[in-house]
């Protein structure tokens, strides 16, 4: 009898125990300071397409891409985003060797935030190599005679270009001539080969102060919506829209950004938000058969 009283005894102690337990809590202050990081992630960071012809402009990839997504992965908001592109370092028409072209050099953007056409990023042109009988210079006399000349190459049309040096024999003063072709040139048609009337369009010059020995000028008619730089060897020139470090970039009215604002809240991109912008492979005619391979770059500021 006394031990089951115990018993009881010993469970009532328990169960009033239980009863009467507390929770209790504080609080510990945690502070982060983040450091200042301006940087961009560009996905997919790898596009490819296979079985390509010449003369072809095509955006999905064999992976099924279309697009790139800039993602600001930084602190800082961004206020400009821009591209540069890799390209052919010398003409490599004529050399039947797919390594001495670039791809990067086919590359077009969209900007989807602020410009739905598509541009080339910077496509660079280089003069030609050999004699093209069948085009007439502005002087009348053909094959061109004191004329650096070649093609702007857009896909399956090609606008033939023409220059002549100045009196310093240089391409890049002031006041000197751009010439392009309004009708391409195609698998078809022969396009502008006459320069001597009022087929092409005429480009006045501007020296890039900043850039030794560049001179630019917004292009109209077949280059509308493109800034045109000449080199002074009147031999190497850059077709771009999305290039800001391109020669005469700085005053080119028709360079861009892919996206620009004045500030935070004016545009900018803030940490973890992100744009997309289209991405097109534009193959011109002449192309060597085999891999070529080229790169696509993403610049940003935060100034």
């Amino acid at each position: 009898m006394k031990s089951n009283v115990l018993i009881i005894l010993m469970l009532l102690g328990a169960l009033i125990g239980m009863a009467s337990a507390t929770t209790t809590e504080n609080d510990a202050t945690v502070s982060v300071t983040i450091s200042s990081e301006t940087f961009v992630n560009i996905d997919p960071d790898a596009f490819t397409w296979t079985g390509v012809n010449p003369g072809t402009q095509v955006g999905v990839d064999t992976n099924g891409y279309h697009a790139i997504l800039i993602e600001n992965v930084g602190s800082q908001n961004i206020t400009k985003i821009w591209a540069n592109a890799t390209y052919d370092t010398a003409r490599p028409w004529g050399t039947g060797d797919p390594a001495a072209y670039n791809a990067g050099n086919f590359l077009m953007l969209t900007a989807n935030d602020t410009d739905s056409h598509l541009y080339f990023v910077n496509r660079v042109e280089y003069n030609e190599s050999g004699v093209l009988t069948y085009l007439k210079d502005p002087n009348g006399i053909m094959p061109p005679v004191g004329f650096s000349y070649g093609r702007f190459r857009n896909a399956s049309n090609e606008y033939f270009w023409m220059i002549e040096a100045g009196a310093d024999n240089k391409c890049n003063t002031t006041g000197d001539i751009f010439r392009v072709g309004t009708v391409p040139h195609t698998r078809t048609q022969s396009g502008t080969t006459d320069f001597s009337g009022v087929a092409d369009t005429e480009l006045s010059l501007t020296t890039d102060a900043t850039n030794n020995g560049w001179a630019y000028v917004a292009g109209s008619g077949a280059t509308a919506g493109y800034c045109i730089a000449v080199k002074y060897n009147c031999g190497e020139v850059w077709f771009y829209h999305w290039n800001m470090d391109a020669p005469g970039a700085g005053a080119c009215a028709n360079a861009k950004y892919l996206k620009s604002a004045t500030g935070l809240g004016d545009g900018s991109l803030a940490p973890g938000a992100y744009i997309g912008a289209n991405i097109t492979l534009a193959v011109p005619y002449g192309v060597a058969k085999g891999q070529i391979t080229g790169v696509l770059t993403i610049l940003a500021s935060d100034a």
